[in-house]
């Protein structure tokens, strides 16, 4: 049969193909450490909202003056489906659907110049027009309480507002803090008919008079030197007191304090938080579309706690979105962990051969990366729905590899050698597994085109199974060749090998344990070891025999280490299975069991903190002595021991 020219190729440059795979791996493995990690993939919805408020006008007048002069403009939009309004005491909402693939973003635009244009015909009253377009990321991902009993929530909203949201907002991916629940302040204006009609003047002049005494004027700029002044005219009341000494008529020094009655009170509240029954302000943190939902709530819980509050104040988490992301996307990941390790228990007990099945095996994490590649190229995020594709793509990848390696395995046991069987094996079912993968990519590729919100959610689901089969496509044929050209099966080890390399195992663990820690590789790993230790921190124990005790005992316990003299005379300093390394080749030899070598010992003592302690109990030979508080434990009888150090911490001679 003609030999594939894509496999020879490969397998004759034996450097190039890993080369290729080891890189994409890396580059996969980069970029999937900077995917975020979110419940669902994002999506858009095509449609827009224009908000506008009419205060003081009912519904037919905020129908007829607002919401159908809005309708009218927004009609003539491209790709409009549907327009539809809903009009309320004071308040107008017009929403837009676009149809299927029509740019959200471009419409929004649109949208905001057609209202502009609009803008002068609506009711002086009304507030601008504001357009916004509907996104699902908008919403909050944590909400955060702040209560401080016996203190007045306004002031609460004052402290939330100007002190802790913008130390919030300095986290990275924070977009929008929203703080709700403490009613606001206002200034209210009673005029008084008689006083009005009796001065003649209108209310309307009032109002004028209130309105321009908001003045936020700028008055230009001044060069001096080096220094340039910017002066601006600032004249807005923010108190009852300010906003009654304005004048109403100049002329004849009329002020509002003259024709009606001002006074400083809160407005009535429209939402109400409670936290544990207690009264709180709520602030509602929203992230940005591209940010992790995970880490930015973990950055704000840590900006939280490097908050110092005033007395009084305490702030929680009333509310976490993240920690049901984060355990559904470890729960997904767990899953696909362990369809690895099933499909890897499945492989090695049809193919029997440790080459071939770690070859097989090995097409999983090559697989798997080069779908979190595309994944970080698109800008997908781990969710749900890209777990779940990754999931799948475990049991499907390893297809390929399989019909290659068992094919290659067959030329193998028919006496060729081993490029020769690489060469013919895979030749031969090139043609099949490739319409096997192009089968199985006609049926994941198309579900990433599917039209509408059903598309832009199975988008990832698609394109991460394609890229996972594709790449497998191209690991069994110019990654697995190669390995299986250039590395031969080991002979399996007969039942009598087995069991004397299990007999010997726990010899060798000795050995290599008394040996392990003179290299340097050993003492880094100890090291490590002592370092991970001492992260973990106290073991809790079970019995009063094993806890270390406290100083309240009365009592320090100390300690100190010694080494025992060198090895054995006449011992096998480097045994190995047959004999010693070091005799003659094909000499084995009798083995001797390796000498212990310096040996570590630990000599608990107390230091009493009186002249007189206890009666200390003793305890049988064979039991390690009792750490009894405020008593020195027996020496041990051990001749290669040395004696406790003394109580002033210098070391025994």
């Amino acid at each position: 049969m003609r030999e594939n020219p894509l496999v020879a190729f490969f397998v004759e440059r034996f450097v190039f193909a890993p080369s290729i795979f080891v890189g994409m791996v890396l580059v996969g493995l980069l970029l999937g450490l900077g995917l975020g990690v979110e419940l669902l993939p994002r999506f858009s919805v095509p449609v827009i909202a224009i908000s506008t408020s009419y205060p003081g006008a009912g519904p037919e007048e905020v129908a007829e003056q607002v919401s159908k002069p809005l309708e009218d403009a927004l009609s003539t939009l491209t790709g409009v489906d549907v327009i539809g309004s809903s009009s309320t005491e004071g308040f107008s909402l017009v929403f837009v659907q676009f149809k299927q693939g029509v740019d959200v973003d471009q419409g929004a635009v649109e949208a905001s110049q057609k209202v502009a244009a609009i803008r002068s015909t609506l009711p002086k009253d009304a507030s601008a027009p504001v357009v916004q377009k509907f996104d699902p990321s908008a919403s909050p991902i944590l909400y955060l309480a702040l209560e401080a009993p016996g203190e007045d929530l306004a002031e609460v909203l004052r402290y939330a507002e100007r002190t802790l949201k913008p130390r919030l907002q300095l986290v990275s991916g924070v977009a929008d803090i929203r703080l709700t629940g403490a009613p606001k302040t206002a200034i209210k204006v009673y005029l008084d008919p008689d006083r009005l009609q009796a001065l003649g003047i209108p209310p309307l002049q009032v109002v004028q008079a209130l309105s321009a005494s908001a003045l936020n004027l700028p008055l230009g700029a001044l060069t001096e030197e080096e220094r340039r002044l910017v002066y601006t005219l600032r004249a807005t009341p923010r108190t009852a007191s300010e906003v009654a000494e304005v004048l109403v008529d100049p002329g004849r020094g009329i002020r509002v304090r003259d024709v009606a009655r001002v006074e400083e009170a809160r407005e009535a509240p429209t939402t109400l938080n409670r936290v544990n029954g207690r009264p709180a302000v709520v602030l509602a943190v929203v992230k940005t579309p591209d940010a992790n939902a995970v880490a930015v709530a973990q950055g704000v819980r840590r900006a939280l706690e490097e908050t110092s509050l005033p007395p009084g104040y305490r702030a929680e988490v009333a509310l976490d979105t993240t920690r049901f992301i984060q355990a559904a996307v470890e729960d997904t990941v767990r899953e696909a962990f362990l369809a690895a390790l099933a499909v890897s228990l499945v492989v090695l007990v049809f193919l029997g051969k440790l080459n071939s099945v770690f070859s097989v095996i090995l097409a999983i994490p090559i697989t798997l990366s080069g779908a979190i590649l595309l994944f970080g190229v698109l800008g997908f995020t781990y969710n749900l729905i890209s777990l779940l594709a990754l999931t799948v793509a475990v049991g499907i990848v390893v297809d390929d590899s399989i019909v290659v390696a068992e094919n290659i395995d067959r030329y193998r046991r028919m006496g060729l050698g081993l490029k020769e069987a690489v060469l013919k094996g895979a030749s031969e079912v090139s043609a099949a597994v490739a319409a096997a993968t192009l089968s199985l990519l006609a049926v994941f590729l198309p579900i990433s085109f599917l039209p509408g919100l059903i598309g832009q959610i199975f988008q990832q689901f698609g394109l991460g199974m394609a890229a996972a089969i594709g790449v497998s496509w191209l690991e069994a044929l110019l990654f697995l060749t190669v390995r299986l050209a250039y590395f031969p099966d080991p002979d399996p080890p007969t039942l009598k090998e087995a069991l004397r390399a299990a007999l010997l195992l726990p010899k060798d663990l000795a050995w290599a344990y008394r040996r392990g820690f003179r290299t340097a590789l050993g003492l880094l790993l100890g090291l490590g070891a002592a370092f991970l230790l001492y992260r973990q921190g106290p073991l809790p124990s079970s019995s009063s025999s094993s806890t270390r005790p406290s100083s309240a005992s009365g009592a320090t316990w100390g300690g100190s280490f010694w080494t025992s003299p060198g090895p054995w005379p006449g011992s096998c300093t480097r045994p190995r299975r047959g004999g010693c390394e070091g005799s003659p080749r094909g000499t084995p030899g009798p083995w001797r069991p390796p000498s212990p070598g310096p040996t570590w010992s630990w000599a608990w003592r107390a230091l009493p903190s009186s002249p007189s302690s206890p009666s200390c109990p003793r305890s049988p030979s064979t039991s390690p002595p009792a750490r009894t508080p405020g008593c020195s434990p027996p020496p041990s009888s051990s001749p290669r021991t040395r004696p406790s150090p003394s109580p002033t911490g210098r070391r025994g001679p």
